[in-house]
Parts: C-alpha cells; sequence; structure tokens
C-alpha cells in the first residue's frame, strides 16, 4: 500500500509540474508570433481555465504540506502575472469628474439579428435589446446595414423605434460592421485588402459632446469551425469521447485554428498602423475572436490604447457563450491621453447570440 502511495504521489507531482508549464506558457503564449509558431496562442486562449486549475492545485499541495510543488505551481501564476491579471483584472468603476460628458457603448456581434436558441422564430431580441439598452453608440458585426439580406424580416414599429433612438445608422461598405449612434457619424475608412472577405474593419469619426471622436470598429479572422467541429470539445463526457475529440483537433480543428490565428496577426499588424496614424480621442471594439494577452490583442493595444474592462472589471468575463465554449474574445480599448477615460464596462445579460454585448461608459473631457 505505501509503494501505491508513493507511486501516486510521484504520478501527480509529474501531473502538476507538467500542468504548471503549461500554464507557464500559455501566459506568454501572446508573446510569440503565431506565424512563426501557432500553438503558444492555442494555449494563451485556454488561459484562465488552466490557472484556476493551477491555483486550485497549488492549494491542494499546500493542503497535504507538500511546499515545493506547491511553490512550482503558484510560481507559474507569478511569472505569469501579467496574464493573470489581463484576464482576471481587479479594476473598479470610477464616476466622471466636473465638466466631463459622458456617454455609453456598446459592441454586440449579433449573428445577422437571429436568435440562436429560438431560430425557428423570427423573435428580434437583439434588436429590441439594443433599443432598450440606453446605448448612446452601438458597434455591430454581422450585420450589413439595415438591407441586410440575412436579417429575419423586422416589424415597421421596430424599424421606427431604431431610427428615432438612432438617426445616425452607419454601415461600412464591403464589411459586416454598422453603427448606430445617437451623435453624427460618417465611415471614413475601411480594411481595403482584396483576401480578407469581409473586411475586418472599418472607421468612422463621431461627433461626440462637441468633440471628433475616431471609433474603429473590427471583426477579426474568426476560426471558420463548422458546428461538428465547434463540438469536439463540448462533446467531451469521459476518457473515449476525450480521445476521439483530441483525435478530430489533431486534424482539421487544428490546422483551422493555425491559420485563423496568422489571419489576426495580419489584421493586428494593419490596425496597429491605422492607430499609429490617427489622431486625438480614439475608441476600439469589436469582435477580436481572440483573448486578452493574446498576441492580436498585444499587438493592437500596443502601448497608447487601454483595455476598458481591465481598468473597470473586476474577475474574468465570458463574451462567447454557445457550444460550451466561454472565452472573452470581445474587447473595448480606448487611447487614454485623447481626452477619453472608462468609468465602467460590463457584460450585457441577453443571450440571443453566440456573443453577449459589452457595454462601457466613458468621460470624455470637454474640447
Amino acid at each position: 500500500m505505501i509503494v501505491v502511495s508513493g507511486i501516486l504521489r510521484t504520478a501527480l507531482r509529474i501531473a502538476s509540474f507538467a500542468l504548471a508549464a503549461l500554464t507557464l506558457t500559455a501566459a506568454f503564449g501572446g508573446h510569440i508570433d503565431p506565424r512563426i509558431w501557432a500553438f503558444p496562442s492555442i494555449l494563451a486562449l485556454v488561459y484562465p481555465y488552466l490557472a484556476i486549475l493551477t491555483l486550485a492545485v497549488a492549494v491542494a499541495w499546500l493542503i497535504a504540506r507538500r511546499w515545493i510543488t506547491a511553490a512550482i505551481c503558484g510560481g507559474s501564476l507569478l511569472f505569469g502575472s501579467a496574464a493573470l491579471f489581463t484576464n482576471f483584472p481587479l479594476g473598479s468603476p470610477y464616476e466622471p469628474e466636473p465638466g466631463e460628458k459622458t456617454f455609453t457603448l456598446l459592441t454586440f456581434n449579433i449573428a445577422h439579428g437571429h436568435d440562436v436558441r429560438h431560430r425557428d422564430q423570427s423573435t428580434h431580441r437583439t434588436l429590441r435589446y439594443i433599443v432598450g439598452s440606453g446605448a448612446d453608440v452601438v458597434c455591430t458585426q454581422e450585420l450589413m446595414g439595415m438591407a441586410d439580406e440575412g436579417l429575419p424580416p423586422i416589424p415597421q414599429s421596430l424599424r421606427d423605434s431604431l431610427n428615432a433612438r438612432y438617426p445616425y445608422i452607419v454601415h461600412a461598405p464591403y464589411t459586416d460592421q454598422t453603427v448606430f449612434s445617437r451623435f453624427p457619424l460618417k465611415v471614413e475608412e475601411r480594411d481595403e485588402r482584396t483576401t480578407a472577405w469581409p473586411h475586418r474593419w472599418s472607421r468612422f469619426t463621431a461627433r461626440i459632446h462637441g468633440r471628433d471622436v475616431t471609433l474603429i470598429v473590427v471583426h477579426l479572422a474568426s476560426y471558420m469551425l463548422s458546428r461538428e467541429e465547434r463540438q469536439v470539445i463540448s462533446n467531451v463526457r469521459g476518457p473515449r469521447s476525450a480521445r476521439r475529440s483530441v483525435a478530430e483537433f489533431k486534424g482539421s480543428v487544428y490546422g483551422k485554428l493555425k491559420a485563423a490565428y496568422r489571419e489576426r496577426a495580419d489584421d493586428a499588424d494593419q490596425l496597429r498602423r491605422q492607430i499609429e496614424k490617427t489622431s486625438g480621442p480614439l475608441l476600439l471594439c469589436g469582435d477580436f475572436n481572440d483573448v486578452p494577452a493574446s498576441w492580436t490583442y498585444r499587438i493592437v493595444r500596443g502601448e497608447d490604447l487601454m483595455d476598458a474592462y481591465t481598468q473597470t472589471g473586476m474577475g474574468m468575463m465570458v463574451t462567447y457563450n454557445l457550444f460550451n465554449l466561454y472565452f472573452h474574445i470581445d474587447q473595448v480599448f480606448y487611447r487614454p491621453d485623447g481626452g477619453l477615460r472608462a468609468l465602467s464596462t460590463r457584460k450585457g445579460d441577453i443571450d440571443s447570440s453566440d456573443h453577449y454585448p459589452v457595454l462601457a461608459r466613458f468621460a470624455l473631457s470637454p474640447p
């Protein structure tokens, strides 16, 4: 019995060391260009879950008074603390200062207005949510304007409500990005690459409280996984199904993941150039299809933008919600030296799309 116990303890230690190594690799996965090596980026995608598991294992070893093993697990979290606090921020909401004007931004991938929970019904829950959200500017992805052929038929009363709330509804041509605004708005530029369809980003100018604010809306390269491929993870119910899922992952799924990470690296480079040539107040938001601390996230954010959620939110946030794949892939960035300041950021509670909406309230200094 003592021998068996010793073998089991050794096996558990080895597994713990392997977990710590994976967690540390995932923490720095966003520092490795996926065009060179994509696997660390895939680990970065699941970093929050690896971190939670590693913390639980570290606590278990502490309770067992196995200090070295506990320290190695804890150390993997400590050395990766930048990724840890980007995924699990300790921010808090703020109040506007005297003289500052406020507005609320909503970013939402709306799946062309379809209700993913009630596919056989035209509930229009998404558009009704937008009208009632209280947001001043709504940046949508997967909506090619109000004439989008993919939209379910919209009752005239709902169209009237949208038009009354948002007198400026602007679609960037050749993109799936449409902005609803209470403030004057015009589209300025869009991704011109012929290799990306729909084009991945668009730049607008909104006249908010007397100031011109640049608004960049993005929908970066998707993984392009089929419904069956997305279920590779959600179908895991035991060792046998796990082995089958691993085999499928090594096939088409892994290839599509690698291709998407490499495409998004190109997207990020182009967005970074766009950001650097833009002056003044700037907001950048949308569906990144990638997580905090990833390569794409880091390149786009750079040194001059801030993440509204890491500044004002607390704990892990999930914005993708289908197929038991729960990730934070919708982001809101802003340039703090342009007179913008994030006051609060929260996830909306509607589940009509495969993405949750994200609402961010900002303060804007006077011109």
